[in-house]
């Protein structure tokens, strides 16, 4: 099937959201202290779903499935040039799973630009254990030993479904992901998901689905095997 793409300016405050359904359980609130069936989680991405929390002090989580779904097509994926030369001025080193759950903290705690955060503690618990299980992954960017950046997801077949970015330094988050998508390509990956069009990763090459096509799209992906990277050079 071929997805069909639309504008992300032009669709970008159409998205809508409808709740979780045909996965055998109900939308409810889950505690902060509390996880999520991992199990369930991924049964939900693979259906095209998603949660999040209102903010990251708070203990409900809703899950969504947006009628507009943004996406990267790895398959036509780019780089910005001027992202290219700021790169190769930051110093900077990109890991893989090295500190995943600083990583997540860190985007809970928000970053430049970005003060509110959608991650609680029920989340945050529930990716380290996806992580313990090869599911959750991170990409993170260094100066020296500083974790400045990076974003984390799961990588669900030939999918992988981007959950946040943060940057402590101008940038990090997109060299993160700039130095991760040609290798997440070559690693067999067909496509990143990033939940909401969004039109700050139109610079490289988001696009806006049909959330119905998103669905059927992926269930050809989530059943491939594909092994995330151990490695991602950080030359662009």
């Amino acid at each position: 099937m071929t997805l069909r793409f639309h504008s992300v300016n032009r669709l970008i405050g159409l998205a809508g959201e409808r709740p979780l359904d045909g996965l055998g359980v109900k939308v409810r609130e889950v505690g902060p202290v509390s996880a999520i069936d991992p199990d369930l989680m991924i049964r939900a991405y693979r259906a095209g779903y998603f949660p999040m929390a209102e903010s990251a002090s708070d203990p409900r989580v809703t899950w969504y499935r947006p009628r507009l779904r943004g996406v990267i097509d790895l398959g036509c994926y780019r780089v910005p040039r001027r992202l290219r030369r700021a790169a190769r001025k930051m110093s900077v080193r990109v890991g893989v799973d090295e500190a995943f759950n600083d990583l997540v903290r860190a985007c809970a705690q928000g970053g430049r630009g970005r003060e509110l955060t959608w991650i609680n503690a029920t989340l945050a618990t529930t990716y380290s254990t996806l992580h313990r299980r090869g599911i959750a992954h991170s990409v993170e960017v260094y100066q020296g030993q500083k974790l400045v950046g990076g974003f984390f997801g799961l990588a669900i077949g030939a999918l992988f479904c981007g959950e946040s970015m943060v940057s402590r330094v101008k940038n990090a988050s997109k060299v993160a992901l700039a130095a991760a998508m040609p290798v997440l390509a070559d690693a067999g990956f067909a496509l990143i998901d990033i939940q909401f069009p969004n039109v700050h990763l139109e610079q490289f090459g988001a696009q806006v689905v049909d959330g119905e096509a998103y669905v059927e799209v992926i269930r050809a992906l989530v059943d491939r095997r594909c092994q995330f990277p151990k490695l991602i050079s950080e030359g662009l």
